[in-house]
């Protein structure tokens, strides 16, 4: 269900990681192209943990390989501002910014 939420918010166009980006990102960014390109990666990244979890749940009873995914997903959360910055300097570039 949460992976569906997700894709569903990105073919909206409306990602539903730029609600938590622009609690750190400042005003000025929100309407940039690539402020919205980087949420819709990490939109589309947690699509795909929260399809792979439900995968697993589904797939087996195998406490330990949900708890893995779980911690998966934990891990994502912790890290997502980290891979939104990297991906949004790596990707600066074709924006014409530095």
């Amino acid at each position: 269900m949460l992976a569906g939420l997700s894709l569903l918010s990105v073919l909206i166009g409306r990602p539903w990681t730029t609600i938590v980006a622009r609690r750190q990102a400042p005003r000025d960014a929100w309407g940039h192209p690539l402020f919205k390109e980087t949420n819709t990666v990490l939109t589309l990244l947690w699509a795909l943990i929260f399809a792979a979890t439900g995968f697993c749940a589904w797939a087996t009873d195998e406490g330990l390989l949900f708890v893995a995914m779980a911690l998966g997903n934990t891990g994502l959360g912790m890290a997502s501002p980290w891979i939104g910055k990297r991906y949004a300097a790596w990707r600066a570039p074709s924006y014409g910014a530095e």
